[in-house]
């Protein structure tokens, strides 16, 4: 019932699916298409939840990534939407053939919904699809083009219509455009749009951290499945999987194998990917995302990096860590907090799993919470190294980021602006006197910042009143590489960072800062994501 992971070959691509069976015979099928970008990874511990739920109720379940997208392999075509029904169709038909006679049920999640809807025809009579908060192609594309803009302010790719955490070709963008919603009243086609718009919203258009998995629609969701359906759970034995946990891609000329494993004591599920003879590794690498997020890390970077990494002889391991990705569990409506001590323990696992595996020691490489995850423990690791991206947080204490999550100050912390209102580069000033004086105030107090003597940083840190990036340093830390975007590399040195890296070289620390140029702090944009790619490809030749 948890999930089996596998790959099930569509064209020239593989596609990562999750199989849920149920116990006994299957009542009947259910299929999630998720939503795309930013938006499947909001969503991503809520599709878990909604299986987890209808496999309870006796359903065999099944939850995939489009491809180029996620964990799935290939790249963004050009035809995006014809190839993104074809993989539905694919799931449908494998579904089909493990529990015939079943009913189907399509759910579609926003963009998901309006891909199900182009796949009509491959339903029978007395399947069903349910367009869950559901948007066709083109306003889901002008929606994302206008957040990408709010969210980022870094310049779009010209080459193509990007969104964020996604560049498509000009023909992927018309493509994507002709998804269409029905009109009218349709057989077999219902929609569900929360009537509290603000609730159904922190289902997928929210940061990640701020997601929250809603149990009522959920449960609705299921019950119109389950209302499919002729016969209650069948008893006798269950349907078994027959996708391969294991696959070939070929990536940059060279053949990489990706495997889902399980690790650690908590038999978390990861990825790992591989060159295709194990003769051919050169380097150990553990890749941890930022936040709640799930393996693949920034909206897929990480699985995609992975194999690029792989295809130049590392060993790459990406795991989801406890109610994150494939780890959620039922129960939990708000996203758990990275900053705790048994998901400390769990990059811990993950790190010490591909140094069992490799006889090496390991490259560990964080965004965000997932840069602090690896420092905190890292002089009690095997680690040869840590490359720790656009990392905000230096205190070793997790209690002294519960307050951030939970009286909704985190975006403080982040280093984003503390006013109610934007102010991007380039607009004009305020007029407002309470955002001029609420900038006055920051401005100051970040002029207070930058001239406060280094030992009095360090005394407040000792009190839990500010942080300092030596807090994460001890002996036996080995050797880290701090790669900062613009934005974060101004609130680094904002706060005594270059400083107190100097000091920490002095001490016998090995450590560098590298500017990464004009990458926005979560990677959403194409320019920062190619950045940060080509850096750990770097890296790893060094």
């Amino acid at each position: 019932m948890d999930g089996i992971a596998g790959w099930l070959q569509v064209d020239d691509d593989a596609l990562a699916v999750v199989t849920h069976i149920p116990d006994g015979q299957p009542r009947g099928i259910m299929v999630i298409a998720t939503s795309v970008g930013r938006e499947g990874v909001v969503a991503y511990r809520s599709l878990r939840v909604l299986a987890l739920t209808a496999v309870a109720a006796g359903l065999l379940v099944y939850r995939f990534a489009w491809r180029g997208t996620g964990d799935s392999g290939g790249e963004l075509p050009d035809d995006v939407a014809a190839a993104w029904s074809r993989d539905l169709t694919a799931v449908i038909q494998h579904a089909r053939q493990t529990a015939p006679g079943r009913p189907v049920t399509v759910v579609g999640l926003r963009l998901g919904a309006a891909i199900a809807f182009s796949c009509r025809t491959v339903l029978d009579d007395g399947d069903l699809t349910i367009g869950w908060e559901p948007v066709a192609g083109r306003r889901w594309l002008r929606e994302h083009v206008a957040l990408r803009k709010l969210w980022v302010s870094q310049a779009p790719d010209s080459t193509g219509v990007e969104v964020g955490g996604a560049l498509f070709s000009q023909a992927g963008a018309n493509s994507l455009s002709n998804l269409r919603l029905p009109k009218s009243p349709t057989p077999g086609w219902v929609e569900m749009r929360g009537e509290n718009r603000e609730s159904a919203e922190r289902l997928y258009a929210v940061p990640s951290r701020d997601a929250l998995v809603e149990y009522q629609a959920i449960n609705r969701v299921v019950e119109l499945a389950v209302a499919t359906c002729a016969t209650a759970p069948g008893a006798g034995e269950s349907v078994s999987v027959d996708l391969p946990e294991e696959w070939m891609h070929v990536v940059d000329g060279s053949r990489v194998r990706e495997h889902f494993v399980r690790v650690g004591p908590e038999h978390l599920p990861a990825v790992l990917t591989e060159p295709a003879e194990k003769t051919q590794i050169n380097n150990a690498m553990v890749l941890v995302p930022a936040d709640a997020e799930p393996r693949d890390g920034p909206t897929g970077l990480w699985a995609r990096t992975a194999r690029r990494l792989a295809s130049r002889g590392a060993s790459v391991l990406r795991v989801d860590r406890r109610d994150m990705g494939e780890a959620t569990q039922m129960g939990r409506a708000e996203q758990p907090i990275p900053y705790r001590e048994e998901i400390l323990q769990d990059v811990a696992a993950a790190v010490c799993d591909q140094r069992a595996r490799t006889g090496m020691e390991v490259t560990g490489v964080g965004l965000c919470s997932g840069a602090w995850l690896l420092l905190r423990d890292a002089a009690r690791l095997p680690l040869k190294k840590v490359i720790a991206i656009n990392n905000v947080a230096w205190s070793p204490r997790p209690d002294y980021y519960d307050r951030y999550y939970k009286t909704g100050r985190l975006k403080a912390l982040l280093g984003a602006d503390a006013t109610s209102e934007p102010v991007a580069p380039f607009t004009k000033a305020p007029t407002s006197w309470k955002l001029r004086l609420k900038l006055f105030l920051k401005a100051a107090r970040n002029e207070a910042q930058m001239r406060m003597p280094h030992a009095a940083r360090r005394q407040l840190s000792r009190y839990g009143v500010m942080q300092t990036v030596s807090q994460l340093f001890e002996k036996g830390t080995p050797e880290v590489l701090l790669a900062m975007g613009s934005e974060d590399l101004i609130e680094f040195k904002r706060s005594g960072g270059v400083q107190e890296v100097q000091r920490l070289r002095k001490a016998g620390h090995k450590i560098q800062v590298s500017p990464l140029g004009d990458v926005d702090h979560a990677l959403l944009s194409f320019a920062g994501r190619s950045s940060v790619e080509q850096m750990l490809l770097r890296e790893i030749r060094a």
